[in-house]
């Protein structure tokens, strides 16, 4: 069956919740191609005002949804995900602007079985220290460059899914689409997620408030693996938050200087991420103890401009 407004080989859902310079040429590069390659695209924000339903207004194919201020991107996603027409569903954040061929290369890619692409994360070159570490922190392992591949996880910022095999995983999207998890569960049905560095997008930044979402990431993520942990367990990876510290930096360490591009990048920019990677550390150790904080129900988002 051809691609249609109703039923769209692609659909991309761009969380925002914060605005800045980045996001004009986010909704503009992704809404050219959603327009080049029948698909749509989904912009879920969670900022005050209006500035994410005039770009929906003003770029055709984009559905603009809003959620409360304070909504995390998992939950975005998520309401992204389940409001999505396309064969393939692509996620990504307000912060990042596709390559030319981004669309048609992962639409080319998935006419293969993999159930879940994942592309390359690039920084723009004129990005600030602050900024820098977060791209260290957070894509590091996904620059462009390297062979197609199967790894043991993906970057949410740039990766898609058969919109089909994700209907396998709407209990565990319940509290939103956190990718880390939503992966272990896929790689423990057998099924491989693949990296394709050629699908591309460039992270333009500033991600504000990188510290806080940082240790809420981390709390939440360790609380969700302890569900099923006994206390000891529990007490013990909570007391091994130094050596997670010196874990994560090593590994990031060692991925900068054998790609051997922005070394001198990572290096200005090293009291930075050393503080970004103790607070994850930090963040995993209180939800192993204390789990996650108490977080509202999932509301509905309400659609301020659909079209197509």
């Amino acid at each position: 069956m051809p691609p249609s407004a109703a039923h769209p080989a692609l659909s991309v859902v761009i969380a925002v919740d914060q605005t800045g310079p980045a996001l004009r040429d986010c909704v503009a590069g992704f809404a050219a191609q959603m327009a080049a390659t029948g698909g749509e695209a989904l912009l879920v924000d969670a900022v005050p005002g209006a500035a994410c339903a005039e770009l929906a207004a003003e770029f055709p194919g984009v559905r603009a949804l809003r959620h409360p201020a304070g909504t995390s991107v998992p939950r975005m996603w998520q309401t992204g995900i389940e409001a999505a027409r396309g064969e393939v569903v692509a996620l990504t954040i307000g912060q990042c602007v596709p390559a030319s061929d981004w669309a048609q290369r992962l639409l080319d890619a998935h006419t293969e079985p993999w159930v879940a692409i994942g592309g390359a994360i690039e920084p723009h070159a004129q990005l600030g220290l602050r900024d820098w570490a977060v791209y260290f922190c957070r894509y590091s392992r996904y620059g462009a460059g390297d062979a197609a591949r199967t790894l043991d996880d993906l970057a949410g910022d740039n990766c898609t899914y058969k919109r089909a095999a994700l209907g396998e995983y709407r209990e565990a999207m319940r509290e939103g689409f956190w990718e880390s998890l939503i992966h272990a569960r896929m790689r423990a049905k057998g099924i491989e997620l693949r990296w394709e560095p050629g699908i591309v997008v460039n992270y333009l930044g500033p991600l504000r408030g990188f510290t806080r979402r940082r240790f809420a990431d981390a709390r939440y993520f360790a609380a969700r693996r302890s569900r099923e942990m006994a206390v000891e367990q529990r007490l013990l990876r909570a007391l091994v938050f130094p050596l997670v510290f010196l874990m994560l930096m090593a590994r990031m360490a060692g991925r900068a200087w054998r790609a051997g591009r922005h070394r001198g990048r990572f290096l200005a920019s090293l009291p930075i991420i050393a503080w970004y990677v103790m607070v994850w550390a930090v963040g995993e150790a209180t939800g192993y103890l204390f789990g996650a904080p108490a977080q509202p129900p999932v509301e509905d988002a309400r659609v301020v401009d659909e079209r197509g």
